[in-house]
């Protein structure tokens, strides 16, 4: 009897030294990033999938979709493998976890996530404009070999809509686009509209969806003709052998605990089972796969394999950006070095002994260009100059205020006299 009470108050006491979150997961809102615009294809997967977990119940929390673009969904990425590992935020992206390292948008891939599974597969469409030039895949192809980079391909660099660019590049010796950055798919589809580019590639789901908007499928990038678009002919069918889809992920941060990604999973799972996710592939012409565990692992292996073998294309020259700021540094150092031998500053305690004047109406203007060089070029140092130039401003503001308070003091003295 004294035994089995003992036994008893220890478990009470340790499911007391459990919190609420250790005892059930989840117990709050998982957060779905999604690093892309709304109204994308990803968007729209993602909150199809999120309806379904909401349909059946299993989560018991619900999935918030966040969406966080930019820099061809690098930025939302690095948001979730930043992220604490507690299952709490997580992060639904497709292939683009492969092709943003090899086309060295960022130095992590695959291997810094966990992944939960992958949870559908689209094909891949090249599209133009309805009045575009370009009859069929042969006639653009041959185009840009004759006159390389006479063709704008609009693309999100980095993702694989730029990888369906260098494929199609890699079915005609010597063909080469000139690629844009145009972002997601709802804004490849207002930069075709726009005439800013002439050519682009769109998901099965997009384009089903963008059709009606003006645009026209030159090919379809499977095996063979896909059932929602009997009428356009594959890559193969007109003598390129390129053959592309779009495969879809969630994954985790790095450390997330196994349990929770398998909690995950599984939430997934019911999701996808449900009658309205199935319904919804369906209509969107989507392959309804669902991959976990070592069948998700070894189809990564794979995907990464494949997508290794794709070129990356003429890498495009890079100014000397180092050596100009290098440049613009010591030519600021000696307009200061002069400028003070011309003109004595005045003097006021300062940590710089700057003058202030003579810096935001000499200096600023020579160091903002070069500041602002540095901008896209992602210079280690950016950090440091950055630093360096606010804490200048700051330094230059102070000069500025104590000067005026200096040059008051002996009216202030005045009238003090006076009364």
């Amino acid at each position: 009897m004294f035994a089995f009470l003992l036994a008893l108050a220890f478990e009470s006491a340790s499911g007391q030294g459990l919190s609420t979150e250790e005892a059930r997961y989840p117990a709050r809102p998982v957060k779905v990033v999604v690093p892309f615009a709304a109204g994308g294809g990803s968007d729209v997967l993602v909150r199809i999938l999120v309806s379904g977990v909401e349909r059946s119940a299993v989560a018991g929390q619900p999935l918030v979709v966040l969406n966080v673009g930019g820099a061809g969904g690098t930025i939302g990425s690095r948001r979730v493998k930043n992220a604490k590992p507690d299952g709490y935020e997580i992060l639904a992206l497709h292939d683009g976890i492969f092709t943003a390292k090899q086309f060295g948008k960022v130095d992590y891939g695959y291997e810094s996530f966990v992944p939960i599974a992958a949870t559908g597969r689209d094909g891949v469409v090249v599209a133009v404009r309805d009045d575009s030039r370009f009859g069929d895949l042969k006639n653009l192809l041959h185009a840009i070999r004759d006159q390389p980079d006479s063709v704008v391909f609009g693309a999100n660099l980095g993702a694989p809509s730029q990888l369906t660019g260098l494929l199609l590049e890699g079915g005609l010796p010597g063909a080469k686009f000139r690629y844009s950055q145009t972002g997601g798919g709802s804004d490849r589809l207002s930069s075709l509209l726009g005439g800013h580019v002439e050519g682009t590639s769109f998901s099965i789901a997009e384009y089903l969806r963008f059709k009606e908007a003006g645009v026209r499928a030159l090919a379809y990038m499977g095996k063979g003709r896909h059932s929602a678009l009997p009428e356009t002919a594959t890559a193969r069918e007109q003598d390129f052998d390129i053959v592309s889809d779009l495969t879809h992920f969630w994954w985790a941060p790095k450390d997330t605990p196994l349990d929770r990604v398998s909690a995950l999973a599984e939430i997934l799972k019911e999701g996808m089972n449900t009658s309205y996710v199935q319904e919804k592939f369906a209509e969107l012409h989507r392959e309804p796969i669902f991959l976990t565990g070592d069948e998700l692992n070894t189809f990564l292996a794979n995907r990464k394999r494949l997508f290794s073998g794709v070129g990356q294309g003429a890498k495009i020259p890079q100014p000397p950006v180092i050596a100009w700021v290098g440049g613009g540094l010591i030519l600021l150092g000696l307009t200061v070095f002069f400028d003070r031998r011309r003109k004595k500053a005045v003097s006021v305690n300062s940590l710089f002994p700057i003058p202030s004047r003579r810096l935001l109406g000499v200096c600023l203007p020579r160091a903002m260009p070069i500041y602002l060089i540095l901008l896209p070029c992602r210079v280690r140092t950016f950090a440091r100059v950055t630093s360096l130039l606010r804490r200048s401003l700051t330094c230059a503001i102070f000069r500025m205020k104590s000067e005026r308070l200096m040059s008051t003091m002996p009216s202030i003295t005045k009238l003090s006299i006076m009364r």
